[in-house]
């Protein structure tokens, strides 16, 4: 196989991805840093400290590109079993 055909199929495996999940081509790596920090954000490092995604909220902004709000649960000692979202 060569570059050039090694190329397509990674260009065309990222345009089905967008498809399956419903997103953009264009937007796929946000997306996936996205879920990357909403992961390493609820890893627990043993330290005594937790979070918990709890939503995201689209921000109306006055430029080209929007921007999102990330808004987590956070606490000290053990993470609580029951954590409901509040709105």
């Amino acid at each position: 196989m060569t570059t050039k055909a090694k190329g397509t199929s990674v260009r065309q495996k990222i345009i089905d991805l967008g498809k399956k999940i419903g997103v953009e081509t264009r937007n796929i790596e946000t997306v996936f840093m996205i879920e990357r920090v909403k992961r390493q954000a609820e890893s627990d490092l043993n330290d005594g400290v937790w979070l918990r995604y709890e939503s995201q909220i689209d921000l109306a902004t006055q430029g080209e590109y929007g921007g999102i709000r990330h808004s987590y649960r956070a606490g000290i000692g053990e993470v609580l079993k029951n954590l409901s979202i509040q709105k």
